[in-house]
């Protein structure tokens, strides 16, 4: 599962019951985060764009969330 646009959110928000938005806010710029839970384990990325960002920034981030998804296949 894999949220866009996730900055200021918790991971708590997503993965954990009777946790709002508001309750879970962080300081974080956090631009995707996703998870997989898998098996006894889970497994969290976080992808991040930069200060200055445009828009080759945003296309590299979903190939690297594209790169993310193909490898947890495997």
């Amino acid at each position: 599962m894999f949220f866009y646009e996730a900055k200021g959110i918790s991971d708590d928000a997503f993965l954990e019951k009777g946790v709002t938005l508001d309750s879970s806010k962080i300081n974080s710029s956090a631009f995707i985060r996703g998870y997989l839970n898998k098996e006894k384990e889970r497994i969290k990325w976080v992808l991040h764009l930069p200060d200055n960002k445009n828009i080759s920034d945003k296309d590299y981030t979903f190939i690297q969330l594209c790169e993310i998804v193909e490898e947890s296949k495997r």
